[in-house]
């Protein structure tokens, strides 16, 4: 067979465990198998070592496997779960201080906890699409944070304004300035 032949001349396997671990999580998630599994211990067939995953593009996700996942992947550097019907954003990962880019695009996600800050590594945060409308300060104290996409979120003209004044080093990407209007609580 072919494909096992490949799989002999590998001289790195541990670099292709990551790509194994991406394709069964989505594989799992589209066929609806993942809803059967009640733990971890039915991945056996995913990478012996978790910490090796870099990253993960997960969009529309189990998100609740790969909630329990989060604990082991302390290398990860990129986590993409746009479009998972996520309501809060899991508390699992900000202890992910490897990370680079978080996107989570296309949620339910109504607020950004503080701990978010704790991702000194973090160069991108992708909000588009979400109903997040009190960014966290401390955004402005992450050193190499240099992007926040908050497209597809209704912010008026001053609200804009005011964002970008509260972030000058951040790139922040919006939609059309909106005739909204928001009460502070």
């Amino acid at each position: 067979m072919t494909g096992s032949r490949h799989l002999n001349d590998w001289k790195r396997p541990e670099k292709h465990l990551r790509v194994l671990l991406l394709v069964l999580l989505t594989v799992l998630s589209v066929t609806g198998f993942s809803q059967n599994l009640n733990t971890l211990k039915k991945l056996e067939v995913a990478p012996d070592r978790p910490e090796e995953i870099q990253a993960i593009i997960a969009k529309k996700a189990d998100t609740l496997l790969l909630i329990r996942l989060l604990p082991q992947l302390v290398n990860l550097e990129i986590l993409d779960i746009s479009s998972s019907k996520l309501n809060i954003l899991p508390e699992g990962i900000c202890n992910l201080t490897r990370l680079r880019e978080l996107r989570l695009g296309n949620n339910n996600i109504n607020v950004i906890p503080d701990c978010i800050c704790k991702l000194k590594n973090l160069t991108v945060l992708t909000l588009w699409d979400n109903n997040v409308y009190k960014i966290p300060d401390c955004l402005a104290t992450m050193p190499k944070l240099k992007q926040l996409d908050l497209y597809g979120m209704e912010y008026n003209f001053q609200e804009q304004a005011d964002l970008k004044a509260k972030f000058p080093n951040l790139r922040i990407i919006f939609s059309e300035p909106c005739n909204c209007h928001f009460e502070e609580e």
